[in-house]
This record gives C-alpha cells, structure tokens and sequence, in this order.
C-alpha cells in the first residue's frame, strides 16, 4: 500500500507528463501552423502556441526534477525507519 507522501510524489510526477504531452500539442500545432497546414483555431497567433509549448515545457521539467523538493515541502523530512529488535 502506498502512503500519501508517496502517492503525492507519483501525482507530481503525473503531472510533469501531462505539461510535456501539452507542450507536445501546443508544439504540434505551431510546427502545423508553420508550415501552411490548415488545423487548429486560426484566431491563435503561431507566436503564442510557441510561448505555451515553451512555458508547458519548462513547467513539466521544474516539477519532474523537483518533484523530491516538493514532496519535502509538503511533508517534511522521510521518516526514519525503525530498527527491529534483533
């Protein structure tokens, strides 16, 4: 069973993946957008899908690499294992 301070990890680390795939997406469309191939909201400049994709990006690698900082943050130190008797 897991506990909450690992289950909060595996969120944070969840999430990081699902800003690359939205920077994925953002990027997919720029590159589209590029290249005079008709798909996606036309009314989005190719200048502000390149600054998602970007800002999407950075957000998912901040928390991937800092996902053991954050699970500090929220809980603190690991607890110290207990030493069975012998």
């Amino acid at each position: 069973m897991m506990r909450p301070r690992e289950l909060f990890g595996v969120g944070i680390r969840v999430l990081a993946i699902w800003f690359w795939c939205e920077a994925f997406y953002w990027g997919y469309f720029a590159v589209a957008k590029s290249i005079d191939v008709t798909l996606g909201n036309p009314k989005i400049p190719t200048r502000e899908e390149v600054s998602s994709m970007l800002l999407n990006a950075i957000l998912g690698t901040v928390l991937m690499v800092g996902a053991r900082a954050l699970v500090w943050l929220a809980y603190g130190d690991a607890p110290k294992a207990e030493a069975s008797p012998p």
